[in-house]
Formats: structure tokens, sequence, C-alpha cells
């Protein structure tokens, strides 16, 4: 199957968030089985216009001006359809495989003048994405991105609703955002696949090895509880709340450590807040997937204290498959994989008391942790694998390939 995959950004552009991550696996996934395919995105940092990217270098990526990867903009969106129209015409592409809003501008084109069928990959909804705005609007920077997402948000919905019904299929990360698109759109549920975000379970498994040079590494005896945070250091993703509840278990767990490991525009805040714990609390700065595990290896427990409503955050199945006891946020998708009692913890989003709660009932049982851990693996190995998730897309892929009447 041939295929093009328009989609904002790319590791490229410097974020290596959970969609830029997901996109790169997947596009890694359908090469290895024998597809071809084309990934647009916006201009390169260094200005190059083709390149390879991947673990492998192996995806080929056209980036396309004038445009910006921080949002969406008409003029790329002209300029992607245009370029796949012309590529069209001399190679016919099987199929449209959109990465959230990577081809929103233009679908109904794409249906009507080129007949190329349409599936749209969806890792949240414009309502979630709303009411995350709305919750961090009580900081000046949260305000002013409220203010210009509001500004936006009429336009995109009007896209959306203009280009539903040209949509063949979708692909979302989890049922909350499943029902989220239903009710916003009004989608049939057909037309609505769940298909988890994957990991390489070989990749991300218990390593005692790992563990114990990781933790000799960073000069912490395997006696130190070690907490792990890890994703884009941002007001949203909730890691002052971990570092206000490491705060309150000091007294209790006195050698307790904290890593939160990423960069982002919260850094220079979440680094005051740290410095509130004397020592307790490190920022290491960015990991690549290899460092996350190693990471991951010699973490006690992993925290995910969103305050948004997550679609499915790759980091959460990440720590799954290593077999890490979770304690997350309850919103958005992450239930999906977050079994309460079995598979992690969850707790309501934005409770220190709770979170510090849950922390030290888990330290506190190492029989708890240890069950937790075994049913995490053994889920995230069945169901939120890379190759699960691989061969879910191409079914659905298949399964509209073609043209279809409108």
């Amino acid at each position: 199957m041939r295929l093009v995959i328009p989609q904002r950004l790319t590791m490229a552009h410097g974020v290596r968030g959970g969609m830029e991550t997901q996109a790169q696996i997947l596009a890694e996934g359908l090469i290895a089985r024998g597809h071809t395919l084309l990934v647009l995105t916006n201009p390169h940092p260094d200005g190059r216009t083709d390149g390879t990217e991947g673990s492998n270098e192996a995806i080929p990526v056209r980036y396309i001006a004038p445009g910006t990867w921080k949002k969406y903009r008409t003029a790329w969106w002209n300029a992607c359809y245009q370029e796949i129209a012309r590529r069209h015409r001399a190679n016919p592409f099987d199929l449209l495989l959109s990465q959230s809003a990577g081809a929103l501008g233009y679908l109904p084109l794409v249906r009507a003048s080129l007949r190329l069928p349409c599936v749209v990959i969806i890792h949240g909804s414009m309502m979630t994405e709303l009411r995350t705005r709305w919750r961090g609007a009580w900081s000046l920077r949260g305000a002013y991105r409220l203010i210009r997402h509001l500004k936006r948000f009429p336009w995109l919905w009007l896209l959306w609703r203009r280009a539903a019904p040209m949509v063949d299929h979708w692909v979302v990360v989890s049922t909350a955002i499943a029902k989220e698109w239903q009710r916003e759109l009004g989608i049939p549920s057909e037309r609505i696949t769940v298909i988890p975000n994957g990991v390489d379970p070989e990749t991300f498994r218990p390593d005692p090895e790992a563990r114990l040079t990781t933790r000799q590494q960073l000069g912490i005896s395997m006696e130190t509880p070690l907490l792990l945070c890890v994703g884009r250091l941002e007001q949203e993703k909730g890691f002052q709340v971990a570092i206000q509840a490491v705060r309150r278990l000091l007294p209790r767990f006195p050698t307790l450590q904290l890593f939160i490991v990423g960069e982002g525009a919260y850094r220079k805040t979440l680094s005051k807040i740290a410095a509130t714990t004397v020592g307790a609390v490190t920022l290491p700065g960015y990991a690549s997937g290899q460092q996350v595990a190693r990471w991951l290896a010699a973490a006690d427990i992993f925290l995910m204290p969103t305050l948004r409503d997550e679609g499915l955050p790759l980091t959460i199945v990440e720590a799954m498959a290593a077999g890490v006891p979770v304690i997350a946020s309850k919103a958005g998708g992450i239930p999906d994989a977050v079994d309460e009692g079995r598979t992690g913890m969850l707790v309501p989003m934005g409770s220190v008391e709770a979170l510090t709660q849950t922390i030290e009932t888990l330290l506190q049982d190492s029989r708890l942790r240890s069950s937790l851990a075994r049913a995490a693996r053994e889920t995230a190995v069945k169901r939120l694998s890379r190759d699960h998730m691989v061969a879910a897309t191409e079914h659905i892929l298949t399964s509209v390939r073609g043209p279809s009447p409108l």
C-alpha cells in the first residue's frame, strides 16, 4: 500500500511528545510490513526540504513551506494539498492517513478531486483541549493560551464539521476520546476504532541489571525509594503536584528521590518549586527512548499527575511495559490502561493529598507494588504492544483502501 501521512510536526522539530513518538513508531511499523509512505510536515529547522527520519532513518519526509510546527495554517494546508495532488497524478497513493488535523484543511478536496480514501488518527478532542486550557488559565501564560485557543476554536470546529463526512474511518487512542469525538461530531460508532498507543515490550521491560547500573550512575542505593515522571515540562502535565507530594512525604521518607525527565517551557517554575525539597527532586532534562527505559528500570513508582484530559499517554504504557507501578490522574483515556488496583492506581486530578497518600501506600507495601507491576507488564505485552498497534492500524487501512462513494 502506498500512503501519504500529513502531520504538523515530527521528532525533527525538537518536540518529542507522545503523538510524535506514536507517529514514528507507526510509520516504522508500516514500512517494516512492506508498505511505502511519505510524511508531509512543516518546514525543517535547518531549511531542508527532503529527508529521512526514524530510529533507522527509514521514514521519507517532505518538509512543506510556508508553515510552522507551532500551529496549523491555511497556507501550509494548501501547499500540502498541492504536493499530494502533484505526486498522486504521477504515482497514485492508495490512502491518506492524517495524524490528527494534519490534513484537516483539505480533506474535502482530497475526497472530491483525488478520490483518495482518508483515515484520521485522533489523540484528543476539541472539548478536552478546551477544558485543559480553561484549567490552566489561572496563570498569565495559561490565560494567554486560553484566549488564543478560544479565538481559533470556532474555525477549527467548523473545519472538523465540514471534513467529518469525508473521513472513511477514525482511529482513536482510547474509549474516552472515542465518546468525546462521537458527541462533538456525531460520528457513527461503526466508523470509529479504538487502537491504544503501543510500545516495544523488549525495549521497555523489567531489567535488574539496568536498575543496578542506573542507580550506581546516579549515586543512589538500591534501598532508596525512587519516583519517576517523564514528559514535556508544561504546567498542564501536573509535575508540580508530584513535587508538592514529595515535600509532604519527606518527613516520613527522608531519602525519597523524584526525577522529572523531560524539557519544556515550565522548567524554570518547576525548578523553583523543586528547590523547596532540598535536593529530593531532580530535573535531568530530555532523555531518548532507550534512556527512558533505563530510568524506568531504576524506578520504584511512576507518576503521571496530569491536569489535562489525556488521550492515552505513551509514557504510562512505557512504564507498564517496564513493570513499574503507575499512579496516575483519573482523567481522559488513562483508565483504559490503568485498571484501578490491578494494573495501577488512579487519583483525582490535581489532588496533592490523594497522590501523597497513594505514594505512601505503595512505598509501604512491596507486595502490592509487585502485584501491580506484574499485571501492568502482562497488560502491556498483550494489549499495548507496538506490534498490536501497527497490525490493528494496518487492518483498518486495508479495509478502507480504494475509492469509496461519497
